[in-house]
């Protein structure tokens, strides 16, 4: 196991540091989903200049994954809170009311997320956000595509993606990768095949 999770580590150490690709597809069972993600919680602790928001949360629809997203953002900002009091600094903007807005299509309720939390970064010193969006159990995976799908239905490279990276899980049997020619699809598995055959 120790192979493959080194190379899984390589392949997202090197999706962070290129510049071509903004989306990382990372094809996965739903056993190996807890393991791809405990590697970029690693990921986490060692690049300081770079901000990770990571979510494990099961998938259902679209609306409530986006739910879950924002509550992970809000537990991430409350620990990051009581640091900058602590240090008497001023807080990092709150979460604009908006994003709650259950009229707003669940793909551009996202984006308005990451548009705001990239505001959070420094302004000087080549800062991103890292997404990590990693549902341990897909309910709906026509849902679950269709709704990455529509993140990346804008050609070329959208304004929201700026100082992003997003690293997204999907079903390991998906067809086809997702859209954007910013994009790419690796496959992380861990079954007793591929342990075997390491």
């Amino acid at each position: 196991m120790r192979q493959l999770f080194e190379h899984l580590r390589e392949e997202l150490i090197g999706f962070l540091a290129q510049r071509d690709h903004v989306l990382l597809e990372v094809a996965c069972r739903d056993e190996d989903a807890p393991l791809v993600f405990k590697l970029l919680g690693d990921l986490d602790s060692a690049q300081a200049s770079d901000l990770f928001m990571l979510c494990l949360d099961d998938f259902t629809t679209p609306a409530e994954y986006v739910g879950r997203v924002l509550a992970a953002v809000r537990v991430q900002l409350a620990t990051v809170a009581e640091d900058l009091a602590a240090q008497g600094r001023p807080p990092l903007a709150a979460l604009p009311p908006t994003l709650e807005d259950s009229q707003t299509a669940p793909a551009q309720r996202l984006i308005g997320l990451i548009e705001h939390v990239r505001g959070w970064l420094p302004a000087e010193g080549g800062h991103r956000v890292i997404w990590g969006l990693f549902p341990c159990q897909v309910a709906d995976r026509p849902k679950y595509l269709g709704f990455l799908a529509e993140l990346m239905r804008e050609g070329g490279t959208p304004s929201w993606m700026r100082a992003t990276r997003l690293v997204v899980r999907a079903p390991r049997d998906a067809a086809t990768p997702l859209p954007g020619p910013r994009s790419r699809r690796i496959i992380a598995d861990f079954s007793p095949e591929a342990l075997q055959a390491a």
